[in-house]
């Protein structure tokens, strides 16, 4: 007997434009169910329909009686108290590598890795018969991802969840749904199955496409032709001028004739154009300046919180164009080491010289500096007053361009890290500090901000458990050590 069942869900965006139709689906026990599809398809609101957070606007959800549900979302609360805990939360808690010290603590206090491994726990530990969660994986170094598969491959729990790990999804997944411009499709089996099922139902509705227009142009060539035929044929011969009429009458005939042929075509086309990805184009970054060479220098930095500093005696020379890869493990101190570079800490030993003209552009975790009231248009504006070059970078980064005049408040997360992303591109920043840039993303738009900073001629720093993103944008690393004993010496590799 099946948990819960989906039939005919619909969504509009805005009142106005559909975000999915036709959404039907059962989850039984045993399934370990992957949610797929590009940012602001209608993954997250399709949760939310599944707990009766939102109401679609069409079909029905039926669950079996009594379901318990637990849910984990992207949007984290920002303050309020970490509440009562299940029983068994504390090794879970260190299998997500969350200290039980913190059980209590205030959550305006913890850092944005730190609350969401907290959630997760606490969703993890309830007695729950199905598990709701949207981007698990955020915020999780390769150590916890590592033992949140195997806790759910061992403890068999039900679960759909929305992933862009491609290699989560893979080790997880028994079915695959995928949201996609509206289409909701399943696809039995993991991952590599969904791709190469996904890849080939692609391949039939371009095929699809192709023949119809195929018969389309036939029949407007045969429709034309006959056209042209009657206004010859209409021509009564030389010295003919009785047969006017007949010829007139034969005419007439195959313009009916060319009439039905049009007449046959349906008003509209029963397969749209499928999705064509477009390629990254040649960008000149037209507002970049050059900075001061170097642009940062640290001199025996020690910084972090508290007694004990997460960065200790740091001297390192960051010379203009290269770009670094700051790696460790959650709380080893990469976000602080970002921090100490735009003075939002103070160094409680040595100092952070930042170079003569160095520009900023600062991407945080959770793209706070964003106002919710404003569009990802406008957001951009406040930094660079060319439209068309906002709206290429917005376009590259796969900001759908009927969003870019959307307020940010009713876009997804992975729209508002695209947009928050775009700004620090186009604000003529020549130091990029990104603080884990691929959270929310999804896969294409992930390849394209790998294309798109290949292109970028700046200085960059990026933080990120993403290693495929690590390797493809940075050429050098700052690597802060997994023992906790160690965590204030710091490699660079």
């Amino acid at each position: 007997m099946s948990l819960l069942q989906a039939r005919g869900l619909a969504l509009r965006f805005a009142q106005e434009q559909p975000l999915f139709h036709a959404v039907n689906f059962e989850i039984n026990p045993g399934d370990r169910i992957g949610l797929a599809g590009p940012n602001g398809a209608g993954k997250t609101s399709l949760l939310r329909i599944l707990t009766g957070e939102l109401t679609p606007d069409g079909g029905l959800v039926t669950a079996r009686r009594g379901l318990a549900i637990a849910t984990f979302s992207q949007s984290l609360p920002r303050d309020g108290e970490i509440c009562e805990w299940p029983e068994d939360v504390e090794p879970i808690l260190r299998g997500l590598g969350f200290g039980t010290e913190a059980f209590y603590t205030p959550l305006a206090q913890l850092s944005a890795g730190q609350r969401s491994r907290a959630l997760l726990a606490r969703a993890l530990a309830a007695p729950a018969d199905l598990l709701l969660l949207d981007e698990p994986t955020n915020h999780l170094d390769a150590k916890a991802r590592a033992w949140l598969e195997q806790f759910l491959l061992r403890h068999k729990r039900t679960c759909l969840f929305v992933s862009h790990e491609e290699a989560f999804l893979d080790a997880v997944a028994t079915r695959m749904f995928e949201l996609r411009r509206g289409k909701f499709r399943e696809f039995p089996g993991g991952y590599q199955a969904f791709q190469a099922d996904s890849a080939a139902a692609h391949r039939a509705d371009w095929a699809a496409y192709e023949m119809e227009q195929r018969q389309l142009a036939a029949f407007e060539r045969a429709a034309q032709q006959r056209s042209t035929l009657a206004v010859k044929v209409a021509v009564t011969p030389p010295g003919g001028g009785a047969a006017r009429a007949f010829y007139g009458h034969k005419a007439a005939k195959i313009a009916r004739t060319a009439r039905l042929l049009r007449e046959r075509l349906p008003p509209e086309s029963r397969h749209a154009k499928p999705w064509e990805e477009q390629s990254i184009p040649t960008l000149d970054f037209r507002n970049y300046t050059r900075s001061a060479d170097p642009p940062i220098v640290f001199d025996r930095l020690t910084a972090g919180y508290g007694r004990n500093p997460t960065i200790d005696s740091l001297s390192l020379t960051i010379r203009r164009g290269e770009r670094w890869a700051v790696r460790g493990p959650n709380g080893s101190g990469k976000t602080t080491l970002l921090r100490a570079i735009r003075g939002e800490i103070l160094p409680s030993q040595g100092t952070v010289n930042v170079g003569h003209d160095v520009r900023i552009g600062y991407f945080a975790q959770e793209a706070e500096t964003l106002d919710p009231r404003e569009t990802s248009l406008e957001a951009c504006l406040h930094h660079c007053s060319d439209v068309t070059w906002i709206r290429t970078i917005l376009a590259c980064l796969k900001l759908p361009r009927e969003y870019a005049n959307v307020p940010i408040a009713q876009l997804s997360l992975g729209e508002r890290a695209k947009t928050a992303l775009a700004q620090v591109l186009v604000s003529g920043a020549n130091l990029l500090l990104l603080d884990e840039p691929t959270n929310h993303l999804e896969i294409e738009a992930r390849a394209a901000l790998i294309e798109t900073l290949r292109q970028w001629p700046g200085t960059l720093l990026a933080v990120s458990h993403d290693e495929a993103f690590l390797e493809a944008v940075t050429t050098d690393s700052i690597v802060f050590p997994f023992q906790k004993a160690n965590l204030a010496e710091v490699l660079v590799v």
